[in-house]
């Protein structure tokens, strides 16, 4: 089946298997193409922007991901997860008259919202989205890691600095989609290597420089073979100032356009398409997932099955749509940050360890509740069939929220970072906008300092010092975002292009486009290339 959807107006197709999918999820096939669905997720989520609140319960200041000039009632996070309120004290009456998510609006306004999700985290209070952390600070997402700055989403990882999706890594500044690394800066792609600086898909590779695609090497220097003594000599050689990092840098760009790039980097997959994938059978259109089943439109995805379209999450779902940030949770359509042991909900936002919810916001351990109204089971069970109906007439069933009504300004989410826009256009489409406090630009001074890009004032934190002083590499000349979105340019864009292998011709599907110069293989010649 082929569409057009009604956002952007470009055409895309819903596959048989997602149709299917539709089907036994008893919803209607999605207005918007992938894209503008991911995009409408990505609007809910806040990585990135922090400000100084203020608990309306306890009184307590805390960092929080709501501005001051948002109209929600903010609990700290001890607060929030306590008895000493009642969700259900704010229950609304379902209107059969009105839209529902006009209804689930109101139901934000009021119902108290946590200021920050961090989940067993220890000296973590500027990292949001982390779990099971310790002394992390502007470090968002992840699980079980330690002493890490600057960066997002990373997993089993420790001392490691300005970062995007490490895993296992241990002492690594600058690197991007590196796994079970030590001590490499400046690089991307990589695994189990060590000592490795400036390097572009190398595996098991120790004391490398500005190598590409090599494969258990040591003592290379932009893929030159040297003995230890030369490349100690050059190493040491080295003055670390900025324009040293930025002529490696290009040093690198132009050696890779010499190697081929394998289109799609899979490991144990099978009949998936997407990127940075581990473990998938029969996933399409997956981007850094692991242990997927039977899934399409998943990103950051970890052991799912059955589903479609979820941004963040994972652990055990199944037969979940259009989601952000869903945990441990079964037959879910349109929820938002629900976590634990939930099943049979829908359009629920922060509710957890429930089944049998629509419309809910901040519910725990409830059952049969619409709009935080609590029914009886037959009761429950009589709307929801009558509340489905209006829903599907107006268009909203199956549908995930309007970004008009995120509790957070476009500028302020992740979708500007995959998908920006000017304040001119988002206004035009009648989302909201932050604008900057001014406040937060002023001249450089004392530990003050103004970001040589966008103006913005930083501190460096005395964590960070140390570890630049450790790494050997100048102190930072630009803000913590400016450094992010510098890094988020280096990586593909999670869209996928029909291309040809150019080496034995195969039809491949890639993040690489058309228009781009890198020479793409398919899996099996770039193996035999590097190998």
């Amino acid at each position: 089946m082929t569409k057009t959807c009604r956002q952007c107006q470009n055409s895309f197709i819903i596959t048989t298997s997602d149709q299917d999918f539709y089907k036994r999820m008893e919803v209607p096939a999605p207005t918007l193409c992938p894209n503008c669905r991911q995009q409408r997720r990505l609007a809910w989520r806040n990585e990135r922007s922090l400000y100084s609140s203020t608990c309306r319960l306890c009184g307590k200041a805390v960092i929080s991901l709501y501005s001051p000039d948002k109209p929600y009632t903010i609990y700290c996070q001890d607060c929030w997860l306590s008895d000493q309120w009642d969700p259900l004290n704010y229950a609304l009456v379902y209107d059969p008259r009105r839209s529902f998510f006009e209804q689930f609006k109101e139901l934000q306004l009021v119902v108290p919202r946590m200021a920050i999700t961090i989940r067993n985290c220890d000296n973590s209070d500027f990292a949001p989205w982390a779990m099971d952390g310790k002394n992390l600070y502007l470090s968002a997402g992840g699980f079980r890691n330690e002493n890490c700055l600057y960066g997002m989403f990373p997993t089993y990882s420790k001392d490691c600095m300005d970062f995007i999706m490490p895993y296992m890594c241990e002492l690594c500044y600058e690197i991007i989609e590196c796994s079970d690394c030590y001590h490499c800066l400046f690089s991307q792609r990589c695994a189990s290597c060590r000592d490795c600086y400036f390097s572009y898909n190398c595996r098991g590779c120790n004391d490398c420089f500005g190598c590409v695609n090599l494969r258990n090497k040591q003592y290379c220097w932009f893929n030159e073979q040297l003995t230890e003594a030369e490349y100690r000599q050059r190493l040491q050689a080295i003055q670390w100032t900025h324009a040293t990092i930025a002529n490696y840098r290009a040093q690198l760009a132009k050696l890779k356009l010499t190697r081929p790039h394998v289109a799609s980097e899979q490991i144990h997959c099978e009949a998936s398409t997407g990127d940075l994938m581990k473990g998938c059978h029969d996933t399409q259109y997956g981007f850094d997932v692991y242990d997927q089943e039977q899934t399409a439109y998943m990103f950051d995805v970890r052991e799912t099955k059955d589903s479609r379209d979820i941004f963040t999450g994972g652990f055990q779902c199944e037969s979940v749509y259009e989601c952000h940030s869903v945990l441990h949770t079964q037959n879910g359509v349109g929820l938002n940050v629900c976590w634990d042991g939930n099943y049979n909900l829908s359009y629920c936002d922060h509710c957890f360890t429930s089944h049998d919810l629509i419309g809910c916001i901040g519910l725990r351990k409830q059952q049969f509740c619409i709009l935080n109204t609590q029914y009886s089971e037959t009761e429950y069970q009589t709307l929801k069939k009558h509340m489905i109906a209006d829903m599907i007439k107006t268009g909203e069933w199956g549908e995930f929220y309007p970004i008009s009504l995120s509790p957070f300004a476009y500028n302020e989410t992740v979708a500007q970072e995959y998908f920006p826009l000017t304040e001119a256009e988002v206004k035009t489409n009648g989302w909201p906008w932050h604008a900057p406090d001014l406040a937060d630009y002023q001249p450089a001074q004392g530990d003050l300092l103004a970001c040589q890009k966008c103006q913005k004032n930083y501190r460096l934190v005395p964590a960070e010092q140390k570890y630049y002083k450790q790494f050997g590499v100048p102190l930072p000349i630009f803000c913590p975002q400016c450094r992010h979105l510098a890094r988020m340019q280096l990586r593909n864009p999670r869209q996928l292009w029909q291309r040809q292998c150019a080496k034995c011709g195969k039809a491949v599907a890639t993040t690489y486009a058309p228009n781009r110069p890198e020479t793409i293989y398919c899996e099996l010649c770039f193996q035999k290339e590097v190998y």
